[in-house]
């Protein structure tokens, strides 16, 4: 199989420049002086701070964003991005979307496993993925040079082929151990 998709340096750019806009529009807020802008304006610009950061992070890191081939795939399209994930391990891929935004949901064995990989500054994220979309392995195109469609269509198609390969029994291992 082998597909590399590359980061969009532009997407990235673009992501990193509307969290800033949002941490000063949430810092506007902090203005107005009342009891309940003081919690909104104080809980966005640290969501949108933290989200900022990120971005501005992944915009540097270097390296493609996905790769896919016969044996899973690599993801380090976010800074949520759980790193390898084995076909072995995939239960489903799944499409999510809410505000405006749309998701590739990769369900996996043992979520556990995926969110210990993660950085304490990830993991609650990732957590927040798992508990509302059933699993803490989630894509966006959002920092990647294809669309979502895309994206979507080339992980359905990675795990249709694992699932269409003779199986063996050692297949059933989590973690994808040979």
């Amino acid at each position: 199989m082998g597909v590399v998709v590359e980061r969009s340096r532009g997407k990235i750019l673009l992501a990193f420049l509307g969290s800033v806009g949002f941490v000063v529009l949430s810092l506007a807020i902090l203005t107005v002086g009342s009891a309940s802008s003081l919690v909104v304006g104080v809980l966005g610009a640290l969501t949108f701070g933290v989200f900022a950061v990120g971005w501005l992070l992944l915009l540097f890191r270097g390296g493609p964003g996905l790769v896919l081939d016969d044996d899973g795939f690599e993801d380090h399209s976010s800074g949520v991005a759980v790193g390898r994930v084995p076909w072995t391990d995939v239960t489903s891929v799944d499409r999510w979307g809410a505000f405006g935004s749309a998701f590739v949901v990769v369900r996996v064995r043992d979520p556990a496993v995926y969110l210990a990989r993660l950085s304490w500054l990830a993991r609650p994220a990732a957590w927040a993925n798992w508990r509302m979309v059933g699993s803490p392995v989630t894509l966006g195109s959002v920092g990647l040079r294809t669309g979502f469609d895309h994206l979507h269509g080339l992980l359905l198609d990675g795990f249709e082929r694992h699932r269409l390969r003779p199986r063996r029994a050692f297949d059933d291992d989590v973690g994808g151990h040979r």
